[in-house]
């Protein structure tokens, strides 16, 4: 890289002007909503878990959100505590500024959790950077290619949406970016030795790692194929050289697995209890179709990633060249990206629900749509000037138009889908059902923003045909009621 990356300053204000612009006016309640309850309760009292009364009273079933440790009958939400202790700036300032801090959202913590998200999401954004300009020595290429992976997939809703799957994003990300930099170092300083610069990656990747695991368990199933990653890229130094690096990487990771152990002991009453069990619709959270979860995960129209990531298709046409060019890392990602996708696809629950698009493959699909940066230099190496800006003016189409499907989703509330469906799910018919489950969140989106502003739209139609008039009503009601999703523009 250059001394000064004009390339990632771009990225960062475009990401920050964004993040600033576009901040969401209500808090995305569910999971992450749980855990700063916990968050609340650790600033008032010094402690986790959350008080009985709270967890039993307003949080449905048994382990729905929380879970009881039957050996204490103390109350824990059932993530990772690394989610729970990632709010502490942004709640403890509250507390500063309020002089109170209460279970309840307030204005101010809507404003704090959404500085949150846009610090959270610029430190993203310069990982991603950084990790492609490992595999590009064009900053433009760089800066492009990060924009397009926010802004032209379901990832930008998760930038705005204050709830932990951008955690898990930043910490694969750093977890990817530090291996794949600690091996760049490794072949610059050579494998004779292991220089500071090699350790310091290597520890960072494994501290990166750890906190990912602490954030969701499921994690762990990764560490092998990182072990592996760095085995590969000492096998050619000697024993002595080759021990010292994977031990750098083998110590902290086993050090933040004996802390997992030891806070499930804590919150669960077993080092093997990982709070999931609890809950009787989940009690066995692995159990699901694989096979109808792997098909979901890339062709469904509204929680595939042929849907929700189109860049992907992009990128499989030059993966081949990836490989060629980058063997190791290529297979790295691949074989992260599968764990992650065949073990997801086996959850009874692999949509995730209430929420936009695959969520639980969210944080490796920045990487494994990265090979489209290879289009991104054909293209500015074409020689011809006319062929050029065509090509500039047909990808510039099709950017634009990715950008609007995903304003049409980030525009009104983040559970507008399910609130629609509350409404009309007694009243399927196969034409309802097709409707609100094989039409795109974006288009269903697009259609409620066009009644809203009197025109014409599929859903309309629907309203008038299909639903008796009690229910037609209510939904209209709730349509007409739907305020932009912008803390600055409603």
């Amino acid at each position: 890289m250059t001394k000064i990356d004009l390339g990632i300053l771009v990225t960062l204000i475009v990401v920050l002007v964004t993040g600033i612009l576009m901040m969401p006016a209500e808090e995305c309640s569910g999971d992450a909503m749980a855990v700063r309850v916990e968050t609340v309760h650790l600033l008032k009292e010094g402690k986790l878990g959350v008080p009985e009364e709270i967890a039993t009273k307003y949080w449905g079933d048994k382990g729905m959100f929380f879970c009881k440790n039957e050996v204490t009958g103390k109350w824990f939400p059932k993530y990772g505590v690394i989610n729970s202790l990632i709010y502490v700036p942004a709640l403890r300032l509250e507390q500063l500024l309020e002089g109170k801090l209460e279970y309840p959202i307030s204005p101010l913590r809507l404003l704090l959790l959404n500085i949150h998200n846009i610090v959270l999401s610029l430190m993203c954004a310069a990982l991603f950077y950084l990790t492609v300009r490992l595999f590009t020595q064009s900053q433009t290429v760089a800066c492009i290619y990060v924009l397009s992976i926010i802004y032209m997939t379901f990832c930008w809703y998760y930038f705005r949406a204050q709830i932990f799957e951008i955690h898990a994003l930043l910490f694969l990300s750093g977890a990817f970016y530090s291996a794949f930099r600690g091996r760049r170092e490794l072949l610059i300083q050579g494998i004779s030795v292991i220089a500071g610069s090699v350790r310091a990656w290597i520890l960072a990747c494994a501290l990166f790692l750890g906190v990912l695991i602490l954030s969701k368990t499921l994690y762990v199933v990764l560490l092998p194929a990182f072990f592996a990653f760095f085995f590969l890229s000492l096998k050619e130094a000697n024993n002595r050289v080759r021990l010292i690096g994977l031990a750098w990487f083998c110590i902290p990771v086993g050090l933040l697995c004996t802390i997992l152990l030891a806070l499930n002991h804590f919150k669960f009453g077993s080092i093997y209890n990982t709070g999931y069990s609890q809950w009787v619709a989940e009690s066995k959270p692995l159990s699901g179709d694989v096979i109808k979860g792997m098909w979901g995960y890339i062709f469904d129209g509204q929680w595939g990633v042929l849907s929700c990531f189109p860049i992907i298709m992009i990128a499989f046409f030059y993966w081949r060249r990836f490989y060629n060019m980058n063997r190791i890392e290529a297979v790295m990602i691949l074989s992260t990206a599968a764990i992650i996708l065949a073990i997801n696809s086996c959850f009874i629950n692999w949509r995730g629900t209430w929420c936009y698009g695959p969520r639980y493959l969210l944080p490796i699909l920045s990487l494994v749509g990265m090979p489209a940066i290879y289009l991104l230099e054909d293209v500015s190496s074409i020689k011809k000037q006319w062929a050029r800006i065509a090509s500039v003016l047909g990808l510039l189409f099709f950017g634009i138009s990715l950008i609007a499907i995903q304003s049409f989703v980030i525009r009104l509330p983040f559970y507008t889908w399910y609130q629609l469906d509350a409404i009309v799910a007694k009243q399927y018919s196969s034409k309802t059902a097709r409707y609100m489950f094989e039409t795109p969140y974006w288009l269903i989106n697009r259609d409620i923003v066009a009644m809203q502003t009197g025109g014409n739209s599929a859903l309309s139609e629907l309203l008038k045909s299909e639903l008796p008039r009690d229910q037609k009503q209510r939904a209209e009601e709730l349509i007409f009621t739907l305020k932009p999703n912008y803390y600055w523009f409603r």
